[in-house]
């Protein structure tokens, strides 16, 4: 939600506020876009180990000390900057370079084949 206006509603509900996010009407698509959704292909039973695989690959205990909120630390930094002298600074540059968007059934092919075959 911190990267882009929001359009939300603010309603009670059982006695509590409840917060929901509304779309731009930009953002509504026709019902005939999903006419064609009944009529995908089953996926083939590579495509199911290779799912399976990948699942297994990224399961395991959740620590939610293992995750940190990156935006709310950078937002407190912001703000006690400001308290302190007046002036924001500036946003950090991103650490990553852009990367290219690859295709995903590749990525999830090279994925499998590592958990098959591992190097």
């Amino acid at each position: 939600m911190s990267q882009k206006t929001r359009l939300a509603a603010l309603r009670v509900q059982h006695g509590v506020l409840v917060l929901q996010t509304l779309l731009w009407p930009d953002e509504v698509r026709p019902s005939a876009t999903f006419s064609d959704i009944g009529q995908a292909n089953a996926p083939t039973s590579l495509e199911i180990e290779m799912a399976q695989a990948l699942v297994a690959s990224m399961s395991g205990e959740f620590n939610p000390a293992d995750f940190s909120d990156e935006y709310q630390i950078e937002l407190k930094k912001l703000l006690v900057s400001v308290a302190e002298g007046g002036r924001a600074i500036a946003a950090p540059k991103s650490a990553e370079p852009d990367r290219e968007v690859e295709d995903l059934v590749a990525a999830l092919q090279r994925s499998f084949e590592k958990v098959i075959q591992p190097d």
